[in-house]
């Protein structure tokens, strides 16, 4: 229903994740303004960030990336105009760099050259850029669809904002049976031997991930170094509790 699905040698993604790629894609091949990505800390929206980046490379859009931390509205548009070939003036205004964005995408549009925005940790900006959000998706409305912007967030933001979103999008943590076929196919693509895994390791490392899928492939780095140490060992619950403590894995968020 909402367009481009994942390619087979992306890493493992379970339904939930699959299905929120589709439906930012949709967003994005149909030109529409904005789409907000909503998700807990840990979810993944970074790294589908990155995905929808690939996705988006591959469907000949152009894709400007920017990390929304700490950044007011006015180094928002600097690192957009840059993004975007844009060479800023001495004493430019903050009007006069929307407009030259604003042109720089009509521009684009004109020659059938659409341009998608991911702003990452929009949560974390030291103001709300709702502001340019609603400048960009008026660029949007403009140009016929010249520019998509695709934020990622925390679920804690203003609801004005989610009500901009064309879709609403929610990124769930992995659910235990999602985060157990993760497990075993980074062991496996890392060489590790199932077969010296016992299938109470395989629960500590479900439940060491939370759900969260950068402690699930963490906790598998560290396995498959361990098995690359020792090629008799026995991966098992006991050995995973050791290993998460002694690599301080159990304070990664």
């Amino acid at each position: 229903m909402f367009g481009q699905t994942v390619a087979d040698e992306w890493i493992f993604e379970g339904e939930a994740q699959i299905e929120s790629l589709s439906r930012v894609m949709y967003v994005a091949e149909q030109g529409q303004p904005f789409v907000l990505l909503q998700g807990a800390r840990g979810a993944g929206k970074s790294s589908l960030l990155s995905r929808i980046q690939a996705e988006c490379q591959r469907g000949a859009f152009s894709t400007v990336r920017i990390n929304a931390a700490a950044l007011d509205s006015a180094s928002f548009l600097t690192h957009l105009a840059g993004a975007l070939s844009i060479v800023s003036k001495n004493g430019q205004s903050a009007t006069e760099l929307m407009g030259a964005i604003r042109d720089e995408i009509n521009g684009r549009s004109v020659c059938d050259h659409r341009v998608v925005i991911l702003l990452d940790d929009v949560h974390l900006a030291s103001e709300s850029l709702e502001p340019m959000i609603r400048f960009l998706s008026g660029v949007n409305e403009q140009t016929s669809g010249g520019i998509t912007i695709i934020a990622s967030a925390e679920s804690a933001v203003p609801a004005s904002l989610t009500a901009l979103s064309e879709l609403r999008v929610t990124l769930p943590k992995f659910s235990d049976q999602d985060a157990t076929a993760l497990v075993k196919q980074k062991l496996r693509r890392s060489g590790v031997d199932l077969s010296s895994v016992t299938e109470d390791a395989i629960r500590a490392m479900v439940a060491y991930g939370a759900g969260m899928p950068g402690r699930l492939c963490r906790a598998c780095e560290i396995v498959s170094i361990a098995a690359e140490t020792d090629s008799s060992l026995t991966i098992n619950d006991q050995l995973i509790g050791e290993l998460t403590r002694e690599t301080l894995l159990a304070d990664v968020a």
